[in-house]
């Protein structure tokens, strides 16, 4: 398997070629290194690779503009990095997986296992086919863009999200509200692994702040915060096995 780690700091490169040669061993993975841009484009260009980690802040630019100047890849991208404010763009780039350093081992076992597995299950033709999007570390706290700049929140303070047309709303404990220039797709693909999910074509939820389930009028979600919350009637099955198995 060809794996190419783009990051500009020599101990990180250290770091996470160390950790897949003790999960994996080193007979299976064939590394490629980079620290820059524009070494990382000859490589991605040159190598047939299967994998590519990708750190945000390389050397002459950042890891999105490495992928602009390329256009579409089959490898598997996985960012590497120290900032978790980027998680959304990532996802735009089709990102496998999302990984916030410092990270453990066993977090990226994890990631490698799904990935493999996923190829595995594929024909040859599809793998350039990126369609799932994971966020491993699960996210503390999200950086909301707006019109005019961004708010940082705890994800743990976050009631719902709701869909506003391009926009949406988000529906915090205290009862405020911040409205996101992002799509609500955006924010399932970001926050479902981090214990979000999407309920309704308009509701994404935090499953941590359910209180409870009607099936009256077609069904709705009790909140925390009171509010009831319909779900749609596809979604139904899928709520009650993640509290009832």
């Amino acid at each position: 398997m060809n794996v190419a780690i783009i990051d500009d700091e020599e101990d990180a490169r250290y770091i996470l070629r160390n950790a897949l040669e003790n999960i994996y061993g080193q007979p299976i993975l064939n590394f490629h290194e980079a620290a820059s841009v524009n070494e990382g484009i000859k490589i991605l260009s040159r190598e047939k690779l299967d994998i590519v980690f990708l750190d945000i802040q390389l050397q002459d630019g950042t890891g999105f503009d490495l992928l602009q100047n390329l256009g579409p890849i089959s490898a598997k991208i996985i960012f590497v990095t120290a900032f978790d404010e980027f998680a959304l763009r990532a996802f735009d780039f089709y990102a496998f997986a999302y990984l916030v350093k410092p990270f453990k081992q066993s977090v990226l076992k994890e990631v490698m296992d799904r990935l493999i597995n996923g190829m595995e299950k594929q024909n040859p033709e599809h793998i350039s086919m990126i369609s799932d999007t994971l966020t491993v570390n699960q996210l503390e706290k999200i950086i909301i863009p707006e019109i005019d700049g961004f708010q940082v929140v705890q994800t743990e303070n976050v009631l719902f999200l709701k869909s506003d047309n391009n926009y949406t709303e988000f529906f915090l404990e205290n009862g405020n509200t911040i409205c996101s220039s992002r799509t609500l797709k955006d924010y399932e693909k970001l926050l479902t692994p981090s214990g979000f999910f999407r309920i309704h074509r308009s509701y994404l939820i935090n499953i941590s702040k359910v209180q409870g389930y009607s099936s009256v009028d077609g069904g709705f979600v009790k909140m925390s915060s009171k509010l009831e919350i319909p779900i749609g009637r596809r979604k139904i099955a899928q709520f009650r096995k993640l509290f009832l198995g």
